[in-house]
């Protein structure tokens, strides 16, 4: 438990296993199937914890394109690029200018279906989509922060 508390994990109230928080949702759903808070361990959306915090979201953001830039680019080939539209922070006043008309996108391989809030990389079967400001964001972040 020394390490546990020195590491800041979590233990699950429901089978006791430990987690790990490696994003920026607090949203945490044990291999038990149970779902709570890491910040208080209290079931999920039954606290006042925050979802998530945007600073620390936005930090771990950058870090991680950081350091998958190489590889994203050792990985896909030299094609050209659609222009896209400027990603935005989260709940910007573009988020709240745009009615957001999303439809799936599905790709072979998990091709282009990175999502510019959290930067997932983990080979998407499909990506969400926006029709009107061609915003590209995984299923988690359309239902947890925008």
């Amino acid at each position: 438990m020394e390490t546990a508390n020195r590491k800041m994990w979590m233990q699950c109230r429901s089978c006791k296993h430990m987690v790990e928080l490696e994003t920026g949702c607090y949203h945490m759903t044990c291999r038990c199937g149970a779902q709570f808070c890491y910040l208080c361990g209290s079931t999920w959306k039954t606290c006042s914890c925050p979802q998530f915090e945007e600073r620390g979201l936005l930090g771990d953001m950058r870090q991680r394109r950081s350091s998958a830039a190489p590889l994203i680019r050792l990985a896909t080939p030299d094609l050209p690029t659609p222009e896209r539209a400027p990603s935005v922070a989260v709940s910007g006043p573009e988020d709240a200018e745009c009615e957001h008309n999303w439809y799936r996108r599905y790709s072979k391989h998990g091709a282009n279906t990175t999502c510019e809030l959290c930067v997932n990389t983990n080979r998407l079967r499909f990506i969400n989509e926006c029709r009107l400001c061609d915003r590209r964001l995984c299923l988690r972040c359309i239902n947890n922060r925008i």
